[in-house]
């Protein structure tokens, strides 16, 4: 992947949030806490713990595991210890939280809108985490509704997409048997393409 894509990519993962703050709509739906015992993967840190209890479970959410950035000054790719980015979106509330490895960087209010156009996920942060495989993913969720095969200069990314309504709307994206991101709440789909 060269520098300019990984710009590309990242200014496009920007650009979804702001997208996304824009259309959502107002919502309500009950305020849910934590995952059950037995699907945590892993623990929430002290301030997503804190936003938690006050703000219930997310509605939306989109978790980055990231191995690898983009150095600024020579715009190649460079190995990172293990680093968690997720974002955590309230309709209800008309908020959405940022954190970096489970540390709140920003917490920005934007209007909801009038009208609810998004479902909240049954679904929780802390059931994934960076060891989730494909193997894993199948025996939760079954087959996925579509299947994208992303080349990406030498790499190929694989996103399984579960969008069958009566479902929970998610998405998860591989490099091989590595979770590169988990996408629950809404779908990002490919151009050109509609969920049927």
């Amino acid at each position: 992947m060269s520098g300019r894509e990984a710009v590309a990519m990242r200014r496009g993962f920007a650009s979804l949030w702001l997208l996304l703050a824009a259309a959502l709509g107002a919502c309500t739906g009950t305020h849910r806490t934590f995952a059950p015992a037995e699907t945590a993967m892993r623990t929430l840190s002290p301030d997503q713990t804190q936003l938690r209890r006050a703000n219930g479970a997310a509605d939306l959410f989109i978790i980055a595991f990231k191995t690898e950035e983009i150095d600024s000054q020579t715009l190649r790719l460079r190995t990172i210890p293990p680093r968690i980015t997720e974002g955590w979106i309230f309709l209800r509330l008309g908020q959405r939280a940022t954190f970096d490895n489970g540390a709140l960087t920003k917490l920005v209010k934007f209007d909801r809108g009038p009208h609810p156009i998004l479902t909240p996920t049954t679904l929780y942060p802390e059931e994934f985490d960076a060891n989730l495989t494909p193997a894993q993913v199948e025996t939760r969720f079954g087959k996925p509704d579509q299947i994208e095969r992303m080349p990406y200069g030498k790499r190929t990314f694989v996103v399984d997409r579960y969008l069958k309504k009566g479902r929970n709307v998610v998405s998860f994206t591989f490099l091989g048997d590595r979770i590169q991101s988990i996408v629950a709440g809404f779908a990002i789909l490919p151009k050109n393409r509609s969920v049927k």
